[in-house]
């Protein structure tokens, strides 16, 4: 379950990045453009390397799902929220959703990662202290 969090979200990080480097199109733009397109991938794929990072801390498999749950939502959320605005209807206007969609995301991220962090804590604590 891990492994499978953990390639999933891997997938999704990478994915994201390209989408924004994609649509942003750096190298069409002046030489100064790379930089903010590249910061911008970052914020956009960053939910994906938390919930990788969530995955791959989890020691319990109640964490393990969770985790698999919460990055499954995300990656549902922002697959169809870009496929709708890039795919079907794409328009200017729908770059914003780059800046949107991930403070959505970035939630779910937090929970798979502090329930990653509080499995690995109930492991170290030795049973009855």
């Amino acid at each position: 379950m891990r492994q499978l969090t953990l390639l999933l979200m891997l997938l999704a990080f990478v994915a994201a990045g390209a989408l924004v480097v994609w649509q942003g199109a750096p190298w069409e733009a002046p030489a100064g453009a790379l930089l903010p397109v590249l910061a911008l991938a970052v914020w956009v794929a960053g939910p994906f390397g938390l919930l990788a990072v969530a995955a791959a801390l989890a020691r319990s498999r109640r964490a393990a799902r969770l985790g698999l749950l919460l990055g499954g939502a995300a990656l549902l959320l922002g697959g169809v929220v870009y496929l709708d605005a890039f795919g079907r209807r794409p328009h200017l206007l729908h770059t914003l959703l780059f800046l949107a969609v991930p403070l959505c995301q970035y939630p779910l991220a937090a929970g798979a990662l502090a329930a990653a962090l509080l499995s690995r804590r109930r492991r170290d604590v030795a049973p009855g202290a």
